[in-house]
């Protein structure tokens, strides 16, 4: 290397170093609920600056909402169960799933008013039961039904946001809903004695997956395999560490020591894609084709060409075993 060359090297590599800062663009990730506690915690290790992502994540209420956001251009990537992705791929097909987080057999629950005399599933018939249109907790909601020989005309099935639903619970405009953890714990404390959980576990069992816009897949596949990698560091700090990824999360998501206790051990978190992921999803589906009507029910979806597994396979080898 010359003199020259010598002097100037410094400022050349800060110069590039900047330009590379200057023109970063931040992945948003859009999620909801202590379902995808990977996500937050992977920011709070460290895990994707050391990827080299700037990565910004915003709570919303339910995984339908995450997902509409990421549609509507909101943010990169978000993170829900199958019956919103169930839903939107009745619709539309311009986003992918990236993986599964967590997964659970027991998160989604079914309340209701014991004061008012429910105390097994025959005591919902003729009652007013609230739940979030499209989520999970409504796929429970009208499998439960099913499972108890209970028909929908039996019951007044009342749509709400989630954010609405305790509320109106507490205030007695309905005698039961249709939630997850830790909103059903919490709802249980704030009415104790007059509210209980009726048991479903093992009844529906849940993947959360991640999500993420079509286009980004095509400009930004680097950032994907990245975030993948991070993802699957905050894994194996989960496993390793479960205390202390608790301690972390449990402000982030607003939870005591005891909710937190009590609803981390309904999940397990595991970054995956597997079969069982798209039977259930087509599961989800049919579910939904079959509340349209006749004349406009759609096909059922083929979910492989909703699949973007190359990040995972790279990050993770063995994690997918989807047959593609």
């Amino acid at each position: 290397m010359n003199r020259i060359a010598q002097i100037f090297a410094p400022f050349l590599l800060a110069l590039m170093f900047t330009s590379s800062v200057a023109t970063a663009e931040k992945l948003i990730i859009c999620h909801a609920g202590l379902a995808g506690a990977l996500i937050p915690l992977a920011k709070m290790q460290g895990y994707y600056a050391a990827e080299g992502l700037d990565v910004e994540t915003r709570l919303v209420p339910s995984g339908f909402q995450a997902l509409q956001a990421m549609l509507k251009g909101d943010c990169s990537l978000s993170f829900a169960a199958a019956p919103p992705i169930g839903y939107q791929s009745l619709r539309r097909n311009d986003f992918r799933i990236l993986a599964a987080l967590s997964s659970s057999g027991d998160f989604d629950r079914i309340i209701v008013r014991s004061d008012r005399g429910i105390h097994k599933p025959d005591d919902l018939r003729g009652r007013r039961i609230v739940a979030p249109e499209g989520t999970s907790a409504h796929y429970l909601l009208d499998t439960y039904l099913a499972a108890n020989g209970i028909a929908t005309s039996e019951v007044t099935k009342h749509y709400l946001p989630t954010q609405d639903i305790p509320g109106a619970f507490q205030r007695g405009e309905a005698d039961a809903a249709a939630l997850w953890e830790p909103r059903i714990m919490k709802l249980t404390q704030a009415l104790a004695g007059k509210a209980k959980v009726l048991p479903s576990a093992g009844l529906v069992v849940s993947p959360f997956v991640l999500l993420v816009r079509s286009d980004y897949v095509q400009t930004h596949a680097a950032n994907l395999h990245a975030l993948m990698r991070a993802l699957v560091k905050a894994e194996s700090f989960v496993r390793q560490q479960p205390a202390k990824a608790k301690a972390l999360v449990a402000p982030y998501f607003g939870l005591n020591a005891e909710d937190m206790e009590a609803s981390w051990a309904l999940l397990d978190f595991r970054v995956a894609l597997d079969q069982s992921m798209l039977f259930i999803l087509e599961s989800v589906a049919r579910w939904q084709i079959r509340q349209m009507p006749t004349a406009t029910r759609p096909s059922l979806p083929n979910y492989l060409d909703f699949l973007y597994s190359a990040a995972l396979r790279a990050a993770k080898p063995g994690a997918v075993t989807v047959i593609e």
